[in-house]
């Protein structure tokens, strides 16, 4: 790797505080070495790296072997933040990315006491909750900065109302300081997020973080196929979106936490099924698939598979597609569990299994309320 093609993060994970960006190889051993010096002068001994307690391998500083510090111009090119060299000793990691590698740079790690460890540095590292919990610190310092730019304006404006002349140059001066602030901390917050949430959806490891954050939060998510079940909520991901989708409606505020907590909120909601209708349109459907059969070489009770059901029920184009197999069976589970059995007519419904149920093609599954497998295969409506 190009040393002057690398851009580095100083993270100090004990403070909590934002990574320290540096622009260079050569910045970043000015800042490093400059601590050394700064420490080893106090105790009158020869500068060390190793003396410092930090290793380092596959690199070596541009002046690093020359006597005395390099110098604070190294420690503050363009393209990096000033920092000062205490963000060095503070740093557990050292984070250093190729510029033309993006969204997946090369990674070293300087840790205390260890060498310099190679890897990937790719958004799949981190999870969409780190992500954007990162992103969230980094937005609320920008309104932090905006909230100071503000505040420098009015003393601006004030000391232009009351003709304040001295203090008007240096309020001018403070806003704009303020104004490079909030301009450096908001490029600091659109750079920081760089995240690939395409992948991440697509590839399936925003799932299993919505599973875990789940499993932590006590909220019953189980996975049906390329659908996940939250009773009664059937969930879909759509990647091309940023979306997802809970039955009929899109929800696009994807960070797990949130999602867990809105779908939380959801199952704590009557659940807004009309079991009396469904049952209604499933008779209709039966009637019609009896018929279709010759009613008059048909026994009474005669078993329908509930895919030829669904099948009439899906009759016209993109209906399938508006009502899915997996939502009939979320519907079927649900009548099934409500108790209500008998039509208006006075029928009443069974769901009679079979040696179809052997075969799954002709069978229909859905996940329980208590995340077991349940399977259904035929309907019947009989007098009863």
């Amino acid at each position: 790797m190009n040393s002057e093609q690398c851009v580095f993060l100083a993270v100090d994970p004990q403070a909590r505080t934002s990574p320290v960006a540096f622009g260079s190889m050569k910045q970043l051993y000015g800042l490093l070495w400059t601590d050394v010096w700064r420490r080893h002068r106090a105790r009158r001994t020869a500068p060390s790296v190793a003396g410092s307690g930090v290793r380092v391998q596959g690199a070596r500083p541009a002046a690093a072997d020359r006597r005395g510090a390099p110098g604070a111009a190294d420690a503050g090119v363009d393209g990096g933040l000033r920092a000062p060299p205490c963000a060095i000793a503070r740093a557990n990691t050292i984070v250093l990315g190729r510029l033309d590698a993006r969204p997946r740079p090369a990674v070293a790690c300087l840790t205390k006491q260890l060498p310099v460890t190679w890897g990937s540095m790719s958004p799949d590292a981190m999870s969409l909750e780190e992500a954007l919990a990162k992103t969230d610190d980094d937005a609320d310092a920008a309104l932090k900065a905006a909230s100071a730019a503000i505040r420098s304006l009015k003393k601006f404006r004030a000391a232009a109302s009351s003709g304040d002349l001295r203090e008007l140059r240096r309020a001018m001066d403070t806003a704009e300081q303020s104004i490079i602030a909030l301009r450096q901390q908001f490029a600091n917050a659109k750079d920081g997020w760089d995240f690939d949430e395409e992948a991440y959806l697509t590839g399936g490891d925003f799932t299993r973080e919505l599973l875990e954050t789940a499993r932590k939060s006590r909220v019953e998510i189980f996975e049906d196929g390329e659908r996940l079940y939250c009773y009664p909520h059937l969930i879909r991901v759509l990647p091309s979106e940023r979306a997802v989708l809970i039955d009929k409606a899109r929800e696009r505020r994807l960070r797990p936490s949130f999602l867990v907590g809105h779908l939380k909120e959801l199952q704590n909601k009557p659940v807004r099924f009309r079991p009396d209708a469904f049952l209604e349109s499933l008779w209709t459907a039966y009637d019609t698939a009896v018929k279709m059969r010759k009613s008059k070489e048909t026994p009474s009770g005669a078993v329908i598979p509930l895919v030829e059901i669904y099948d009439l029920l899906t009759l016209l184009p993109g209906q399938s597609k508006e009502y899915s197999l997996q939502e009939f069976a979320r519907d079927i589970y649900l009548l099934d569990k409500s108790g209500v059995n008998r039509t208006k007519k006075g029928l009443t419904v069974s769901w009679p299994a079979s040696s179809g149920t052997r075969s799954p093609g002709r069978t229909i599954t859905v996940i329980s309320q208590e995340g077991r497998e349940q399977k259904y295969y035929g309907i019947s409506f009989v007098n009863r």
